[in-house]
Parts: structure tokens; sequence; C-alpha cells
């Protein structure tokens, strides 16, 4: 699945078309910042705050009307209730029983890592090794984990857009907003299974839900 095609307009493009509109509006109002700090009066620079508060507000119109997150989150729960489901049905089929919880993940490198203990990850493992679906549970695991990072990215850089929009100033708009990007979660999405329960998280789908 491809989420850039999702929700009309892609999350990711989303995210640029923000930035861009508020790197302009930075632009514009540092001028009008200039001008009216050489004015005779008050008038030039309380125009320039205004048109920094009507920034700032369209900005967070903008993001709060935005339905491309909600459509991509949708499809995003979608696929991994497919995954949870077709994955435990095959493991009911093969006998795989789990003693505890096993967390499945794809690192930076592509690589599925499995963290639980030696029995669960040993069963996983020659599960996961066996099986013949096409595509394979673990390509489908992949495919998931790299849409829901995606939006996961778009959701927590569009976080920092409001929040830079709404306790910033326009002039410093792009500095706050760069030194709220580095704070966030880097955070891999998780599969997480047990002989009871299955669940899939993401970084951003706690707030994006909030």
């Amino acid at each position: 699945m491809n989420l850039s095609s999702t929700g009309g307009i892609a999350t990711s493009a989303y995210v640029a078309q923000l930035l861009a509109r508020a790197q302009g509006a930075q632009t514009t109002a540092t001028a009008a910042a200039g001008a009216g700090a050489g004015a005779a009066t008050g008038t030039a620079r309380t125009k320039a705050e205004e048109a920094t508060q009507t920034v700032s507000s369209r900005l967070l119109a903008s993001i709060s009307t935005n339905r491309s997150f909600t459509a991509s989150q949708q499809a995003v729960d979608k696929q991994s209730n497919a995954l949870v489901a077709d994955l435990k049905n095959a493991m009911a089929q093969a006998g795989v029983k789990l003693g505890g919880t096993v967390e499945l993940s794809i690192d930076s490198a592509s690589k599925l890592q499995v963290k639980g203990s030696d029995e669960d990850k040993a069963a996983i493992g020659a599960f996961l090794a066996a099986d013949q679906s096409q595509p394979s549970l673990s390509a489908r695991l992949a495919s998931l984990a790299s849409d829901a990072n995606a939006l996961s990215s778009s959701i927590q850089k569009t976080a920092a857009i409001s929040q830079a929009a709404r306790y910033s100033s326009t002039s410093n708009f792009l500095s706050a907003y760069g030194t709220l990007v580095q704070g966030q979660s880097a955070t891999a999405s998780v599969l997480s299974l047990s002989a009871s329960s299955a669940s899939f998280t993401y970084p951003g789908m706690l707030a994006s839900r909030a």
C-alpha cells in the first residue's frame, strides 16, 4: 500500500505545503516588522502583528480541517487489523503457542527484529521462516511498518507546525519548528503478540487520536 495516494492530498506533500506557506509568511512578516520598527507611529507595527496572528490562525485552521491523516490512519488500521488476524490464524494452524508477549518490528536496515523470551523468539522465527504465503507475513509487516512510520512522521511534523504556529511569532516560526522536530520520538512501529491478544502501535498514533 502506498499512503501517498490516500486521503486526497498526500500527507507528506501536505506537510511540505504547510512549511512553504509558513516560510513565505515568515519573509513577509519580517519585512513588515522592519517597516513597523522605523515608523513614526505604531500603526505599521500593529499591522505586522495582526498579519502574524492571521498567518498563524490560517495555518492552524488548515491543519484542523485536513482529512488526509484520518484517511491514512484508517488505511493503516485496516492493513494492521488484516495482518494481525491472518498472523493469529496462521500461528494457530501451525500450532505455535507463545508463553509471553513477543514484539515484532522492522529496524532502520529493513530487518525484522523480534523481542521476547528465547523460546518465543525461536518459535516465531521458525514459524516465519516456514511461512509460504504470498506476500509473506514478514513482507506484509515490513510494508505496514513503512506506511505507519511515514504517517507518523507526517503527523509529528504537523504537530510541530501547529505548536510553532500557536506559540511562536511568524518571524521565528521555522526555528521553533526545527527545534520541535528534533525533539520528537523516532520510535519504530511495533506489532505485539501474546497467547491472548495482538496489537499494532506506531509513534504519532496516540497524538493523532487524542
